[in-house]
């Protein structure tokens, strides 16, 4: 972490969230469309030899074209795919879901606020990793909101009885 924070400028995930950043400024409402960010972003690569090349040699310049797969940070890949309306769909779902988790936690709100913040962790986690490019994570994240949910209305119905 401290070898980043020196060397922010030249990190290869800094430098593709910036890249993406250009590249969601070309298509900001609607996006590029769902899964193009691999293909769309050489053109904007390109523009960053640090990020387009495998290393730089002495004698012979930029050398090995870099490939990615991800952004490295999902929210700039999010709103480089789906654009403002598309995350906007995903931020209104996410709220939903959290409201939800709250609002059917009844009196044992220490436990909602565990959840959402849980949640927001992984939430912050991918402003640095591409962790919800991955299915599974998306599966744990809906499993254990609806499971904690459900956990939350047992106890209520306990207590009341």
């Amino acid at each position: 972490i401290q070898k980043t924070i020196e060397n922010v400028d030249t990190d290869k995930r800094v430098m593709a969230t910036k890249a993406t950043w250009e590249m969601s400024q070309g298509h900001l409402r609607y996006g590029w469309g769902a899964g193009s960010w691999s293909y769309i972003f050489p053109i904007y690569q390109k523009k960053h030899p640090a990020l387009f090349y495998r290393y730089y040699h002495k004698k012979k310049g930029w050398m090995g074209r870099q490939y990615f797969i991800y952004a490295h940070n999902d929210w700039a890949q999010f709103l480089a795919e789906y654009g403002i309306v598309g995350c906007s769909i995903l931020v209104l779902a996410g709220l939903n879901l959290a409201f939800f988790v709250f609002f059917r936690s009844r009196g044992n709100r220490m436990a909602a606020f565990m959840i959402i913040g849980g949640t927001v962790v992984i939430l912050g986690h991918a402003f640095v990793e591409f962790i919800f490019q991955c299915p599974a994570y998306w599966v744990a994240l809906f499993g254990f909101a609806s499971l904690s949910v459900k956990l939350l209305s047992l106890s209520h119905e306990r207590s009341q009885a």
